[in-house]
């Protein structure tokens, strides 16, 4: 069963939705419409000095690299595991 209002600002008093409150469909927990389920946008890290290149996760990291800074990371790598 949805919980659904009448129309503008009616509300829907048969399932004890009041006026002027948004719609179950729009409260539904994940819903992008659901002001209490939008979090905002967090960086892990930059690969620039000067906050260029703004990245989320590792992974994100990895693929805005380019092939010069890629090849540094192994040949940094390469030394830890000789040393």
């Amino acid at each position: 069963s949805q919980v659904r209002s009448r129309g503008y600002g009616i509300g829907n008093p048969i399932v004890g939705l009041p006026p002027n409150v948004k719609d179950a469909y729009y409260t539904q927990p994940g819903s992008p419409y659901n002001d209490a389920s939008i979090r905002p946008l967090e960086f892990v890290g930059a690969l620039d000095k000067d906050g260029g290149r703004k990245y989320k996760s590792d992974k994100w990291a990895e693929r805005l690299m380019t092939v010069e800074e890629k090849e540094a990371v192994e040949l940094e790598v390469k030394s830890e595991l000789q040393s």
